[in-house]
């Protein structure tokens, strides 16, 4: 039993530096505005609808991709930040 009390605080000093190693994902929603084989740019209103709000993603062998690509697409984009880029990870292209 005190063996587990003393290794309790090991195992959670552990799995927060896990935590750390590996980048939390986002997720933005809009309609393809360029595209190339290196990146993608989404564009959609932002919340009170009278803005546009744009973000560009870069693309890898590693992104994995749902469907075609192409202008005015709406799509899902799940991405994380790479310093200053946000890299896409996975990209859903939902029905017109």
């Amino acid at each position: 039993m005190i063996s587990i009390l003393l290794l309790a605080p090991f195992a959670l000093a552990q799995d927060s530096n896990s935590a750390a190693v590996q980048p939390h994902a986002q997720v933005f929603s809009g309609f393809v505005t360029d595209f190339s084989s290196a990146a993608l740019s989404v564009s959609r209103k932002n919340a009170s609808g009278k803005e546009m709000v744009h973000k560009s993603f870069t693309l890898d062998a590693g992104t994995k991709i749902e469907g075609k690509i192409k202008l005015k697409a709406r799509v899902t984009v799940q991405f994380t930040i790479d310093g200053a880029a946000n890299h896409a990870v996975r990209i859903i292209v939902r029905g017109s």
